[in-house]
């Protein structure tokens, strides 16, 4: 026969328990609600193209003339937004990138070329050894984001300026 005392662990391991479940109860609750938004907004989506379908019935043209470009302004990004497709970028050079986009304020490769006043491009070759950076532009970036301005940290080395 249990005791008073097992018998009130038991009551408060089952409490417990009670407890935890309606955690899930609730969370299972809240990701009802998201999917009933999500699936309201799709059957928008599709009321939408049905209406755009209603309205082009008849033609046998693309509605589009090929592939659409798409450009983007980056006078008028906003600097973090710059710094999340810089992030989501390719991940060569890596170490070079995060002492930039550490550094105060944060850089991208562009806006830290354009900070020292030289072609994003002939950063970018700079970096990946095509070029040789000059020791003058280096050491701007050093002062700028605290990457060193020696031979070792410039795959394509360093040359005095003319």
């Amino acid at each position: 026969m249990p005791t008073p005392r097992q018998l009130e662990q038991k009551a408060e391991a089952h409490e417990a328990e009670a407890v935890e479940l309606e955690g899930y109860l609730k969370a299972t609750r809240e990701l009802a609600a998201d999917f009933e938004a999500a699936i309201a907004v799709k059957r928008e989506e599709a009321a939408r193209f049905r209406r755009m379908a209603k309205s082009a019935a008849g033609t046998s043209e693309l509605l589009t003339n090929g592939a659409v470009k798409s450009r983007v302004n980056s006078q008028k990004m906003h600097a973090e937004h710059k710094l999340a497709i810089s992030k989501g970028q390719a991940k060569r050079d890596k170490r070079f990138k995060d002492t930039i986009r550490n550094a105060t304020p944060r850089y991208t490769q562009a806006v830290l070329a354009q900070a020292i006043g030289m072609q994003p491009s002939l950063l970018s070759m700079c970096r990946s050894g095509e070029r040789a950076m000059y020791l003058s532009r280096a050491r701007r970036i050093e002062a700028l984001t605290g990457w060193p301005a020696d031979k070792g940290h410039w795959p394509g080395g360093i040359i005095e300026d003319a």
